[in-house]
């Protein structure tokens, strides 16, 4: 069966059932608003893992299946994380912060920093992963209220 995740301003995380539209799971850990909520795979085993980030400044890596087990807790950026989005073999987070940052994404490295991305002038709202042709890896895109969208 499948589910959807939704964050919230209680600071947790529901896991819902897409049957019966129930909440399964509430997942706690974060001590702040969950903002960002993203799906990503581990790019050498191929296991699904959940990525949620708060306006606590951390990103949590669960395991839905090892009972939604907390993994990994990220911690790098100075301000609310606004987005997460897999992007190749990184995950990318956005936040208040201004910046971008990268984390390695494999069984080996799990939330490893792997880099910064600096430009904007303001909050960092979203982030989009575009494939690129003949597995090229994708290109990462970011929009923020500075008015700009830039490609990495």
């Amino acid at each position: 069966a499948g589910r959807i995740v939704s964050g919230a301003a209680d600071n947790t995380l529901k896991v819902w059932s897409q049957d019966t539209w129930d909440c399964e799971r509430t997942l706690e850990g974060h001590t702040d608003h969950v903002y960002g909520v993203a799906g990503i795979t581990e790019m050498d085993t191929g296991r699904a893992l959940l990525a949620s980030g708060s306006q606590d400044t951390t990103i949590k890596l669960w395991d839905p299946q090892n009972d939604w087990a907390l993994l990994r807790t990220l911690r790098g950026h100075r301000g609310a994380i606004r987005s997460l989005k897999q992007c190749g073999q990184f995950l990318a987070s956005a936040s208040v912060d201004k910046s971008i940052r990268l984390w390695l994404i494999s069984s080996k490295s799990l939330g490893q920093a792997a880099g910064k991305l600096i430009g904007h002038s303001s909050v960092v709202e979203t982030l989009a992963s575009i494939p690129q042709p003949n597995g090229a890896p994708p290109i990462l895109a970011s929009a923020s209220r500075d008015n700009s969208i830039k490609i990495w």
